[in-house]
């Protein structure tokens, strides 16, 4: 995170994460990313910040798990006698996108912050129609 004298910010995040699943009913791997760009201002109008972010949430990008499942049940027998392999993909359809402004400033011994946002394919589904909305939070900080 860069920041300068002046009360201006930048920062980044990036993570990649990969995961591997092994066991007795089947195994997989995963790979998951989420990135996020800010830019900010403190002392805007006075005591106040404001900031800017675009961001892509954690997400599965690749992967999923391969299952051995009971395909037949042998009932003379009692017990399952035919397995086979699916793959249950966890991989989402959509790519979640944030854009979120933020405006804070200090009261009492906290903080009021107004944040409006945006976000395309929300929780990584592709048929979910854009949302926008905004909320109003107070922190306090010990």
């Amino acid at each position: 995170r860069w920041q300068d004298d002046g009360g201006w910010s930048l920062g980044g995040r990036w993570r990649r994460g990969w995961s591997l699943a092994d066991g007795a009913m089947g195994g997989g791997s995963l790979a998951s990313q989420s990135w996020s760009v800010e830019a900010g201002k403190a002392g805007l109008f006075g005591g106040d910040r404001i900031d800017l972010r675009v961001a892509q949430p954690l997400r599965v990008m690749a992967g999923g798990l391969d299952l051995r499942l009971p395909m037949h049940w042998d009932y003379a027998g009692g017990r399952v006698d035919g397995w086979d392999a699916h793959r249950l993909s966890l991989s989402p359809t959509g790519r979640e996108l944030l854009f979120e402004a933020r405006h804070a400033v200090m009261m009492g011994s906290g903080e009021v912050s107004t944040h409006l946002f945006w976000r395309r394919d929300p929780g990584n589904v592709a048929m979910r129609p854009a949302e926008r909305g905004m909320a109003v939070k107070y922190g306090l900080s010990f």
